[in-house]
């Protein structure tokens, strides 16, 4: 059986309860004293003869009721020019209620949504009393608020009204559903290694497998301290995700020309693309090529006559001389060269040629899977000396990557 822990006013509540980011009693007393912070108020109210330790939530407080025996729940209520910090109330309150001034103990409340008595202002003022949380515990991220940084509550991170703004770039309500499991999720939950969807959709989404090199602080998050890399889909697209805004600087690696520029994971290398004849971006990535999606305009149409065709052309034309170059690739249909790689290649060099042929005069070195392959659709990513008198016919040819071509 579970052991219920009274509360200041009496209430027993199960500890597994208490401090969880949930109201689970009806006045939310459970959230009320947390990390050495109160939220709320305390105070003497008699009921019936009986004096009660009261517990007030935040939206009791500057209310124009009286709620506790010595109107304590109405002190400092009145709002001057000098008041730092003032809201309108919930709007069941507006009617006798004008705007009020916001405390430390009337900020950063848990939103229930069915609990307005938690809420001391109006959606609309949010910003005004879910920012700068007294308890680092309740802070969910930092963004800039009407031109100033400020820290923001875990409780508006994916706030049910969208339309309710807290940072000037939005990025509190920079929310997606992951999967069909998974929904309303701020995207830097994402690929920073702690699962937070049941079925790990956040940590192997496909944005996850594209990532920088290079690390830092995500604005919003649990992750939020730690130095992260990125997925490249967040670099420079006009939302600052980390704390020093260096996502969005031109510091980042690029490779290609023209429309095929790109942003890459580093500058040691540049894959080739599929150009687009029309678009944006303009080009198709080889791991994303025949993915089913149409991407390039084209995609499917090409992609359903490479893998149906009973033709395959295995031979192009070279330029200087007329002589012909053989291709060669020993899987029907297109494959991403980065994922042969990666399927139990064996390396090894060829002894041919042994003289100049084709232009190639120095021997050639290839990543062959470890099984033998049908060879006999010939097209693809690589030439090879096919045509190299009968060598084509003793070597059973058993190519993966032509990493020197």
């Amino acid at each position: 059986a579970v052991v219920s822990t009274q509360g200041r006013s009496g209430l027993s509540v199960d500890p597994r309860f208490i401090c969880n980011d949930i109201c689970e009693t009806s006045s939310c007393e459970d959230e009320a004293y947390c990390n050495g912070l109160t939220y709320g108020m305390y105070c003497k109210y008699t009921y019936n003869k009986l004096n009660h330790n009261h517990y007030l939530p935040p939206g009791y407080i500057c209310d124009s009721d009286n709620d506790c025996d010595d109107r304590e729940d109405e002190f400092n209520c009145t709002t001057t020019e000098q008041t730092k910090s003032t809201c309108r109330p919930p709007y069941i309150l507006q009617i006798h209620v004008h705007d009020r001034p916001v405390h430390n103990f009337t900020k950063c409340g848990v939103l229930s949504i069915n609990q307005y008595q938690n809420r001391y202002c109006a959606d609309n003022d949010l910003k005004k009393y879910q920012t700068n949380c007294t308890d680092q515990a309740r802070e969910g991220g930092s963004c800039t608020i009407n031109g100033y940084k400020s820290t923001i509550s875990k409780y508006v991170i994916c706030y049910k009204d969208k339309n309710v703004q807290i940072c000037d770039d939005h990025l509190e309500s920079q929310c997606q559903d992951i999967s069909k499991s998974c929904v309303n999720m701020h995207k830097h939950v994402m690929c920073d290694n702690f699962p937070d969807c049941n079925d790990r959709s956040d940590e192997t989404h496909p944005i996850c497998r594209i990532q920088t090199e290079n690390t830092c602080q995500r604005k919003v998050g649990k992750a939020a301290a730690a130095e992260l890399t990125l997925p490249l889909t967040w670099i420079r697209d006009g939302i600052e995700d980390c704390v020093n805004g260096i996502d969005e600087l031109e510091i980042w690696p690029t490779c290609g020309k023209g429309k095929s520029r790109r942003l890459v994971t580093s500058n040691k290398t540049c894959e080739n693309v599929l150009l687009c004849p029309s678009g944006d971006p303009g080009y198709v990535e080889l791991n994303d090529l025949c993915d089913g999606l149409e991407t390039c305009g084209n995609e499917k149409q090409m992609c359903s006559l490479s893998q149906h065709s009973s033709t395959i052309f295995t031979s192009v034309s070279s330029k200087g001389n007329g002589f012909v170059k053989q291709l060669s690739f020993c899987m029907k249909g297109l494959r991403s060269i980065n994922f042969l790689k990666k399927d139990n290649c064996t390396q090894e060099r060829f002894i041919f040629p042994d003289h100049h042929f084709f232009g190639v005069d120095t021997k050639t070195e290839l990543h062959l899977p470890e099984s033998t392959q049908n060879c006999e659709h010939m097209f693809g990513e690589q030439y090879v000396f096919t045509s190299c008198t009968e060598k084509r016919k003793k070597y059973r040819l058993r190519l993966c990557v032509d990493t020197t071509a």
